[in-house]
């Protein structure tokens, strides 16, 4: 560290006129030990408190602001590259940094490194009709898609109370409570739900999975008086994904006998569909909860479906959503949106 010519007078007058040791003389002045030999050192060899340095001490800065900027733009272009691949990518400009500097300068831009995110795959194809299908809708506002009966199926697996972090002193007796508990093999249950503007609609466990036959008996049981309750008017619209089931002839066939109107609706778009932000809602406060038996698991979802305070305003808040993701499926020219 650079010492002031205030503090190096100070140590020297010490020195020559008190008996004070080097070693109470760096508690007095606040600096160390080795410093305080040093400084001695020069002034009975020059005579001089002055100091030689022409530049400030510590460790130098490796790089200038304009290889950072050089390293950002690598980075946003390449984001998958490592920080030995950034490195790398220095040294052929003739720049020398270890990996370890590459990530300190990174992290001090705020580009972190975070884990990517899971999204479906979409050809060209695919978002054409994904944007074909927003330039229809995209007129359509609020008012509009509350008349929509949204809903899609889940799966939920049994397994054990989780979460992030626990509390614990040192000393404490480690209970159940403190762990996160995995069933090693993880038995799994699929849900069909529905919900609109106004609330959840009916909630159905499935056996196995979902086929034609069991889905004409979710029409048949769920689906049309979730219809008529939600929109008494006879006005609301039913959605449904393209999944094989739901595509059937018997089941297109009996959706017109029940004079249900269904919603166009593109392929391979669960980022439209504001029902699986509504599962992931209800995955996360499963996780709260004992899910270690199929019934046990089960109840919890039946239990926050229908009673968790906040799923109507989750429910409100979602359809509301669609106007923009409409519009910003247009802006990506049909490619991933945000949701």
């Amino acid at each position: 560290m650079d010492i002031n010519l205030p503090t190096r007078t100070k140590i020297i007058t010490l020195h020559q006129y008190t008996n004070k040791s080097k070693k109470e003389i760096s508690r007095i002045a606040g600096v160390s030990e080795r410093s305080v030999y040093g400084i001695i050192k020069k002034w009975r060899a020059s005579g001089n408190l002055e100091t030689n340095r022409k530049e400030r001490c510590g460790r130098k800065v490796k790089a200038g602001p304009e290889v950072m900027q050089m390293l950002i733009r690598e980075s946003e272009a390449n984001p998958r590259s490592t920080s030995s691949e950034l490195r790398n990518y220095l040294e052929s400009l003739g720049i020398q940094v270890n990996s370890r500097t590459v990530r300190g300068y990174l992290l001090k831009a705020g580009r972190r490194a975070r884990r990517p995110i899971k999204k479906q795959l979409l050809t060209e194809k695919m978002k054409e009709k994904r944007l074909a299908w927003a330039e229809i809708y995209k007129e359509w506002t609020k008012e509009d898609w509350r008349r929509v009966l949204f809903s899609d199926e889940s799966h939920f697996l049994v397994q054990g109370q989780h979460s992030q972090y626990v509390r614990r002193s040192k000393n404490e007796e480690i209970r159940e409570e403190h762990m996160n508990q995995f069933v090693k093999h993880q038995e799994k249950r699929m849900f069909w739900g529905s919900f609109s503007y106004n609330g959840v609609g009916s909630l159905h466990p499935i056996k196995g999975i979902m086929n034609a036959d069991q889905y004409m008996q979710v029409i048949n049981n769920k689906i049309q008086t979730d219809m008529e309750e939600a929109f008494p008017n006879s006005e609301g619209i039913f959605q449904q994904d393209l999944a094989p089931c739901h595509r059937a002839k018997k089941v297109t066939k009996l959706f017109a006998e029940k004079r249900i109107r269904v919603l166009d609706w593109p392929g391979n778009s669960p980022d439209l569909n504001p029902i699986e932000n509504l599962w992931a809602i209800v995955k996360l406060e499963a996780q709260k909860k004992d899910c270690t038996t199929m019934d046990k698991m089960t109840q919890a979802i039946i239990d926050i479906w229908f009673s968790e305070p906040k799923m109507k305003q989750h429910c409100a808040k979602l359809v509301d959503s669609m106007p923009e993701r409409v519009n910003e499926v247009i802006q990506k020219r049909g490619g991933h949106i945000k949701y």
